[in-house]
């Protein structure tokens, strides 16, 4: 049995009773890479132009070693070449994509209640396999802090009457309604060199992630009156914003997966000052070089305060746990909406979940600060079992000398 609607260029998977085949295991990174090129947003990066380079995107190793704790006072040395991060699951019937944006500061311009060294927040694209080789991008789950805004992506209406675009809205197969969670919106759209892109809009200071419209920055007025970075997706380049406002720069899709790999090398290592973790998912940061300003700037400095995908969590959505959005991304989807036209749970390939198999965590032995209400066993038994694994290496960290 094929995958339904397998592109005739992308890596070819062949599902024998509950055996999953790859053909060609190592077409997965490049197919991955275009897979996420293909979906990426044009960013709208609002800035603060007290210190508008704290907003800019950038490599979360950006001063060139692996300790986050230094991130903050090395800012200064920064060059900001804007990268973005992605990962790829896969289902009988959906790629889920999860991008992510790194920026060394979660700031404060005066007062106000808290800040802290590392930042990195993003979303989960739904795409839908639909016979074309991309597939076609369904909705949203952004992150805004430790909410998880939700989008869905409707009928475009641009020159119909509106009666009309109510009556083929209606008609449409596939568009998404909520399901335990209410929708927060439509998405909106860009034509980029021939490519319909989500747009996605991002906080200064804070850096919350929506779905454009939201927030202080539309991109849509001069310089002379709002400021902010428009980012646009590249496969191969990486641009430098001239400043707090300009409306054309680069962004470099790069893969998650060496953040990912640094987290499971650190499993059940002591960790010390040189770590990049503090806990599960979870980047190290301390309260040097300014966090938190000066004694009595009614700041506080939050040590160990950013969460990476496997560990980002919503803490009003009744119903899904912390690092679902990376680790189990087909059960957050059906919790936030339905009617999804065809909808397979099983993973064809999760390296996520694989993984974690393979090193031997379960319910009952969980990674320090895993988040114990997320059912490890049942998201295993939404694993096909694999004959010839999508990444069969054991990493060098692993192997016996």
């Amino acid at each position: 049995m094929l995958t339904s609607a397998a592109p005739l260029d992308s890596p070819t998977i062949r599902a024998v009773g509950n055996l999953v085949l790859s053909v060609n295991p190592d077409a997965f990174e490049s197919f991955d890479r275009e897979l996420a090129f293909h979906h990426a947003p044009v960013h709208y990066q609002d800035t603060d132009s007290s210190a508008s380079s704290s907003d800019f995107l950038t490599r979360w190793d950006y001063d060139g070693d692996t300790r986050p704790n230094n991130n903050w006072e090395n800012l200064a040395t920064a060059d900001f070449e804007a990268v973005a991060y992605y990962s790829v699951v896969e289902t009988e019937t959906h790629w889920y994509i999860v991008y992510s944006f790194y920026h060394p500061r979660d700031w404060l311009d005066g007062a106000g209640s808290s800040e802290h060294e590392n930042d990195l927040e993003g979303f989960l694209s739904v795409v839908r396999k639909d016979g074309t080789p991309y597939g076609s991008l369904q909705g949203l789950i952004t992150v805004f802090h430790n909410e998880f805004p939700s989008y869905r992506r409707g009928l475009e209406t641009s020159g119909l009457d509106e009666s009309v675009a109510r009556l083929e809205w209606s008609l449409l197969e596939n568009i998404l309604n909520e399901n335990n969670v209410d929708l927060d919106g439509e998405l909106a759209f860009s034509e980029v060199d021939g490519v319909l892109r989500v747009k996605t809009t991002q906080q200064a200071n804070g850096h919350g992630v929506k779905a454009w419209p939201s927030g202080n920055f539309g991109g849509e007025r001069s310089c002379l009156d709002e400021d902010g970075i428009i980012y646009y997706p590249s496969l191969d380049k990486s641009g430098i914003p001239d400043s707090g406002c300009d409306h054309n720069v680069l962004y470099k899709l790069e893969p998650l997966w060496p953040l990912w790999e640094q987290q499971l090398k650190e499993i059940g290592q002591t960790r010390d000052s040189n770590s990049t973790f503090a806990t599960w998912g979870v980047l190290q940061g301390n309260m040097n070089g300014g966090c938190g300003g000066l004694l009595f700037s009614l700041k506080i400095c939050k040590k160990n305060s950013a969460n990476t995908p496997w560990r980002w969590d919503a803490s009003d959505d009744g119903g899904s746990f912390g690092g679902e959005i990376a680790l189990d991304p087909a059960k957050i989807t059906s919790h936030y909406f339905k009617d999804f036209g065809d909808f397979d749970n099983i993973y064809l390939r999760n390296r996520y979940l694989q993984d974690l198999e393979r090193f031997g965590y379960s319910n009952s032995l969980l990674p320090r600060g895993f988040d114990s209400n997320l059912d490890l066993d049942s998201s295993y038994e939404r694993l096909q079992k694999q004959d010839i694994a999508i990444r069969m290496d054991e990493p060098e960290w692993n192997q016996a000398s």
